[in-house]
């Protein structure tokens, strides 16, 4: 007798029915009323496709990693298709690429009486042309972070797969699912619920972010507590910057959610949910086609055992240094860029957060494992002594400068690029004084 196959049911994220052909919703499509394309019973049916396909290959290797993980023991054997008791798939939100769901899986190992709680995962689902010229990049770039992510400061994923239906193609990409993690903007609104205790005269606009909860009501948190989710975020940007490659993670932004929090004890915690790009757009100074770069009026001069040292490591020191710098200026202002509510206007976090922005960037450049090919030039001293050194080295005056010529490659008709340029200024003289008042502690 074959051994029965898991029931798999389908939810629309805050409606407690699963969804079935006698749901209002059935023939709605998946990107919104009138929008064609896939419907929305056509979307679940091809999810579950995906989860069921090749034996459920992609799930069970979920499923042993999480237990693994959970057990923190290598004996943990082969999920079976047996164990698998019952799959709920939550359709949760729709992105400007990906449309998320969260996958409840409940298992039953062995002779166990209980079936355990659910295990979570992440399905994004892409069907836009952006998102599918994403989604394997995706998943490529964060199977290749997941190898150097010992905090699991992103997902992992067990898998990507392509269909098409009725002539369109759609995407599937598994990943560890981040639970109790939630999505949080910069808000101009004061509304709270019954359960939160704020001060009512305390709003204006930056000094407020809300945490979404999943049922549509927020918690508000006012400055200076949510900075430290900034903190955390340039920590986590800090920690898979590649200082041999100059490679970052690139095209995050907070309006798109691509951060999440979760209130602790302690404070907060943070994971990084997407990553659409990990690249390097630094020219080296030993490199034919860097000469303009060299010779701004930015590069201060060395003296001559400096300028001495640099021909003889062939500029390695200078690499590091003028690659990390750009790294360092995106990061304090992308920092603090959000929209309202995550869809209204393009606003800045108070000046007040640079502090605990460069906190979280000296933390995670301190905790970095210097590679080889450089580690001998920073022996005498560490590369956070020696960075901060190189940074007392600029005005706020070159700080502008630098940022104006980072903002040349942008397109000249973007909104941000234009928001940015009014209060680019502003952040350069903010980002020199804390420079110079040394607020560099790491915790």
């Amino acid at each position: 007798m074959d051994n029965p196959k898991p029931i798999v049911k389908y939810y629309i994220s805050g409606i407690s029915e699963p969804f079935t052909e006698k749901s209002s919703l059935w023939d709605m499509p998946l990107l919104g009323k009138d929008a064609g394309g896939i419907l929305l019973h056509e979307y679940f049916t091809l999810a579950g496709q995906f989860i069921i396909s090749d034996n459920y290959y992609v799930l069970q290797q979920g499923l042993a990693f999480i237990l693994k993980k959970e057990s923190k023991s290598q004996e943990i054997r082969e999920i079976n298709i047996e164990d698998i008791k019952q799959i709920d798939i939550f359709l949760e939100k729709h992105g400007a690429f990906y449309h998320p769901a969260r996958v409840e899986v409940r298992i039953q190992i062995g002779n166990s009486d209980c079936i355990a709680s659910p295990i979570c995962f992440v399905l994004n689902t892409a069907v836009s042309a952006h998102g599918l010229a994403l989604i394997n990049n995706e998943y490529r770039i964060l199977k290749y972070l997941s190898k150097i992510d010992d905090n699991f400061f992103v997902p992992q994923v067990f898998g990507v797969k392509s269909m098409t239906y009725r002539g369109i193609e759609i995407s599937f990409l598994l990943g560890t699912w981040f639970d109790g993690y939630k999505e949080f903007h910069l808000t101009d609104n004061p509304s709270y619920d019954n359960n939160s205790s704020c001060d009512a005269n305390n709003i204006e606009g930056s000094s407020l972010i809300h945490i979404w909860n999943s049922d549509g009501t927020v918690i508000p948190i006012y400055s200076p507590s949510y900075f430290k989710i900034y903190e955390k975020a340039s920590e986590i940007l800090t920690y898979f910057y590649n200082l041999e490659t100059s490679e970052a993670i690139e095209l995050w932004h907070h309006a798109a959610g691509d951060f999440v929090v979760k209130q602790t004890i302690d404070g907060f915690d943070v994971k990084l949910i997407t990553v659409r790009d990990y690249s390097s757009n630094y020219v080296p100074v030993s490199s034919s086609d860097s000469s303009d770069y060299v010779e701004q009026d930015y590069h201060l001069p060395e003296d001559e055992d400096t300028a001495q040292k640099s021909v003889i490591s062939n500029n390695i020191e200078q690499d590091v240094y003028n690659a990390l710098l750009l790294f360092f200026l995106n990061l304090t202002l992308r920092m603090r860029i959000d929209r309202i509510d995550g869809i209204g206007k393009i606003s800045l976090v108070d000046d007040a957060v640079i502090p605990f922005i460069l906190k979280g960037f000296f933390r995670g450049l301190k905790n970095k494992k210097i590679p080889n090919t450089i580690q001998n030039y920073f022996i005498e001293h560490s590369l956070v002594n020696c960075f901060q050194s190189h940074l007392s080295q600029f005005s706020h005056q070159n700080l502008y400068q630098i940022y104006l010529i980072m903002l040349g490659d942008c397109q000249t008709d973007n909104p941000e690029r234009a928001f940015i340029l009014r209060h680019l200024k502003e952040h350069s003289e903010a980002l020199y004084r804390n420079i110079s008042n040394g607020i560099f502690a790491i915790s």
